[in-house]
């Protein structure tokens, strides 16, 4: 029985500081391929603390405990985390440092007796449970927001837990396994949770800072958003304004034919004037002004670059959420597009396709070729490095936090389809 809860806690240290470091990581790839890495790193590094905890014992076990649980890992992470080398150090010995405090602590609940494997083993996994719980609940989302925006700062970042669990290693691990030097090591981990805690607050005031300039850019893009609308609605005024001018016009050059008896001449004068009134007549893809315009404008964008645009559109007269907003999102939307069709190799026709469905929900989709590789953020959405793009995307996502809105994401044989289903209140 003993054997078995020996294999037990040498589990609980293989899976969980794995987990933490898996949390805090970002991947390139899909979530289930993380999991699934996760998992198999986790396998291997217990099978391989299991086997040197029975060969060689527990002291041997714990010496190389950090190169059993690195080794796997770091070969892992480096194919699929594209976080830089200094960031996944400092995700690595975090993980670390908080097991082996919270195995201390562990062990001095137990009063460092070694029948009680199994409320030490119970123990260190229910407090990294708290640990793993509060972090993806509270710390997650800024944290993998920072890494991602934070570009200078993390090797000096890093070297804090490093050095702090070398100097743990030195007292409690080397040249044997020493109890003695435990006041000394919960003190070290009590500074070092000092010095995390000012990180902590170092990290929130960054992150209210890039907060800030992320919604100062929504912003700026927002205003530019209604300035293109402005313009819009400026052409249509001007554009009215000609036809009212040429109607005065026309109206005047008939009342002449019809008072000189030509009425011939007159009804040619007409015909001709509604023919080319139907032909410059705006398309018209729902009856409200702002998205009718809105759309015109940008599926006549698209059509003008050479991009076949397919529409297979059923939007209602009462839409489900502020015409503005959704008008926002399917432009960007269609200017994303666009932007992908202009990227495709020659010989490739480009295309976009728009199909919205109004029963028995909101429905939003829009499908385009793409080339090249496209990578995803923690939200399943595409990011960018190209100056001045990725507001967009960034814009839509806000939409759908804002509305509670159902997205989906597929880029499937070179195709993006991206759809969103606004729920009712």
């Amino acid at each position: 029985m003993e054997e078995f809860w020996i294999c037990i806690r040498s589990l609980v240290n293989g899976f969980y500081p794995t987990a933490l470091i898996f949390i805090m990581t970002d991947f390139r790839c899909s979530r289930s391929a993380a999991r699934t890495a996760y998992l198999a790193v986790s396998l291997i590094s217990a099978a391989i603390n299991v086997g040197l905890l029975f060969l060689f014992g527990r002291a041997v076990m714990m010496q190389l405990f950090v190169l059993t649980t690195a080794g796997p890992c770091i070969i892992m992470l480096a194919f699929l985390a594209k976080d830089k080398p200094s960031l996944l150090l400092f995700n690595f010995f975090t993980a670390v440092n908080v097991l082996y405090l919270l195995a201390i602590l562990g062990r001095l609940v137990i009063s460092m007796r070694d029948d009680l494997i199994w409320a030490e083993a119970l123990i260190r996994a229910a407090l990294f449970s708290v640990v793993l719980y509060l972090f993806h609940r509270f710390l997650a989302g800024p944290y993998h927001y920072l890494a991602a925006n934070m570009k200078k700062g993390w090797r000096v970042i890093a070297v804090i837990p490093m050095l702090s669990f070398f100097l743990v290693m030195y007292l409690g691990l080397y040249p044997s396994i020493r109890t003695d030097n435990y006041p000394a090591v919960l003190m070290m981990y009590g500074l070092l949770c000092l010095v995390y805690y000012i990180i902590y607050q170092v990290f929130d005031s960054t992150y209210k800072q890039l907060t800030i300039q992320e919604n100062e850019r929504l912003m700026s893009a927002q205003v530019s958003f209604l300035q293109t609308q402005y313009e819009i609605q400026g052409n249509h005024l001007k554009k009215e304004e000609v036809q009212r001018h040429d109607l005065r016009h026309l109206l005047a050059g008939i009342r002449t034919l019809l008072e000189t008896g030509k009425t011939g001449d007159a009804l040619d004068m007409l015909n001709q004037y509604v023919h080319s009134a139907d032909q410059a007549r705006p398309s018209t893809y729902c009856t409200n002004p702002i998205l009718n315009s809105l759309l015109s404008y940008y599926i006549g964008k698209a059509r003008e670059s050479g991009v076949r645009v397919d529409l297979n559109l059923d939007i209602p007269h009462v839409l489900p959420i502020d015409a503005t907003e959704l008008a926002m999102v399917v432009s960007n939307m269609i200017e994303n597009a666009s932007i992908a069709c202009a990227g495709l190799p020659e010989g490739q026709e480009p295309w976009i396709r728009l199909i919205c469905l109004n029963s028995p929900r909101f429905l939003f989709q829009i499908s385009n070729p793409y080339a090249g590789t496209l990578t995803l953020d923690e939200n399943g959405l595409p990011v960018t490095d190209r100056q001045g793009h990725g507001i967009g995307m960034k814009s839509i996502l806000a939409f759908m936090k804002k509305h509670n809105a159902i997205y989906d994401l597929d880029i499937s044989d070179g195709i993006f389809t991206f759809r969103f289903m606004v729920q009712e209140d």
